[in-house]
């Protein structure tokens, strides 16, 4: 998936957290239903569909309902699975205005869970179209079975973006969900790496000891800021490698 795209998901996911989005060349159209909000944008044959995720994070984890559900073969987190039937009319109107061709579904947060969910609900309605999937801190949202029938569905479109020291894309328990997709990883120093089991440890914990009194919903490695200056940051390093070095003469 081209650095392009995830730079650009990373803006929209941010943007979904304002309720006027502003994106220069798109023409946008919000949706609300309580505190379940997000926006379509669309420009040319590319429609994009942000779900905002939430500034009250400790509320969430404790009060929405994980008990699972029945999707796919599998299951899902009841919880999440419920806020997105909220918007759920919306979503589909907006997939209902044709003349586009590339469908991403973004979100950060637990509206990282509601982009993935959004996902597995929508082959079968639009099968004809290209489909992308990029999350940011994203939650576990279902079971086993629901994860592998999301690899097959996804084999290379569906990209989540972790923080190191972000514990929402560590919950619920992996006893009971599981993720999908394919994982960038960004290290306390904002690296994009491939992290062994030690590594991802030690990074999480430099970056919680450096956030140890900060509440859930604040932590400076779980906002979107942090993310989307992860992204340019590796935006920025894969721009300097590939230009021509310059040698004396």
């Amino acid at each position: 998936m081209n650095g392009n795209r995830i730079e650009l998901a990373a803006r929209m996911a941010l943007q979904a957290y304002n309720d006027s989005p502003a994106l220069t060349g798109f023409v946008i159209s919000p949706f609300k239903v309580g505190n379940i909000q997000g926006f379509g944008a669309r420009k040319g044959d590319d429609l994009w569909i942000a779900f905002c995720g939430t500034n009250d994070a400790e509320d969430w984890l404790d009060n929405l309902d994980a008990r699972k559900e029945p999707a796919m073969s599998g299951s899902v987190h009841t919880g999440f699975n419920q806020a997105l039937d909220e918007i759920w009319t919306m979503v589909l109107d907006l997939i209902a205005q044709r003349g586009w061709r590339r469908l991403h579904l973004v979100g950060h947060s637990m509206g990282g869970a509601l982009a993935a969910l959004a996902g597995s609900r929508l082959p079968g309605v639009t099968a004809w179209m290209e489909m992308h999937i990029i999350t940011f801190g994203q939650p576990r949202c279902g079971d086993r079975r629901w994860a592998s029938d999301m690899e097959m569905l996804f084999p290379e479109s569906y990209l989540r973006v972790s923080n190191a020291g972000d514990p929402v894309p560590h919950l619920p328990t992996c006893w009971r969900f599981r993720h999908s997709g394919r994982e960038i990883y960004f290290d306390h120093h904002g690296v994009s790496v491939a992290p062994s089991l030690w590594h991802r440890m030690g990074s999480a914990f430099q970056s919680l000891v450096l956030d140890r009194r900060a509440p859930l919903a604040t932590l400076h490695a779980h906002s979107m800021s942090r993310y989307l200056a992860n992204v340019l940051n590796r935006q920025k390093i894969e721009h300097s490698t590939l230009q021509p070095q310059e040698t004396g003469r």
